[in-house]
C-alpha cells in the first residue's frame, strides 16, 4: 500500500511541475511579428537593426518577446533573428522570457548597421554598430 501511495504522490508532483513549467515558459506565446516597432522608418537616414536570440538551455521552450520602448514587437524562438529599420534616436530595447524581463537603452545613429545579441541571462549585447554611448 505504501508503494502505491508513493507512486501517486510522485505522479501528482510531476503533473504539478509540468503545469507550472508550462505556465512559466509561456508556451502559448506567439513567435514572429507582433507589432511594428515605434520609430520604424524606411527613410535614407534610418538605421538597420538586427536582434537575435542566443541559443541556451535556459528558457529553451519559451518564446522570447522582444520589446521596443516597452511595446511587444516580435516573438523570438531559439536562434531566430529579427531585422528592422529605425529612425535615429534613443530607444529602450528589452525582452521578456518567462517571468524574466531585461532592458537596455540603445542610441541609434543615422545610416548605421546594428546587431544585438539577446541572451537569457539578461544580456543585450551590441555586437556591431557605433560604440554605445
Amino acid at each position: 500500500m505504501n508503494l502505491r501511495l508513493s507512486v501517486m504522490r510522485y505522479t501528482t508532483s510531476l503533473l504539478i511541475t509540468a503545469l507550472a513549467f508550462t505556465s512559466i515558459t509561456g508556451c502559448s506565446t506567439q513567435s514572429g511579428p507582433l507589432k511594428a516597432p515605434p520609430g520604424a522608418d524606411n527613410s535614407p537616414d534610418s538605421a538597420d537593426v538586427t536582434v537575435y536570440r542566443d541559443s541556451s538551455i535556459v528558457g529553451a521552450m519559451a518564446t522570447m518577446i522582444f520589446t521596443v520602448n516597452g511595446e511587444k514587437i516580435y516573438g523570438l524562438d531559439q536562434g531566430q533573428r529579427y531585422n528592422f529599420r529605425l529612425a535615429p534616436g534613443y530607444y529602450g530595447f528589452g525582452y521578456y522570457l518567462g517571468m524574466n524581463e531585461c532592458r537596455r537603452r540603445v542610441h541609434i545613429q543615422a545610416r548605421e548597421d546594428y546587431v544585438l545579441r539577446l541572451a537569457p541571462n539578461c544580456i543585450i549585447e551590441q555586437e556591431r554598430g557605433p560604440p554605445a554611448l
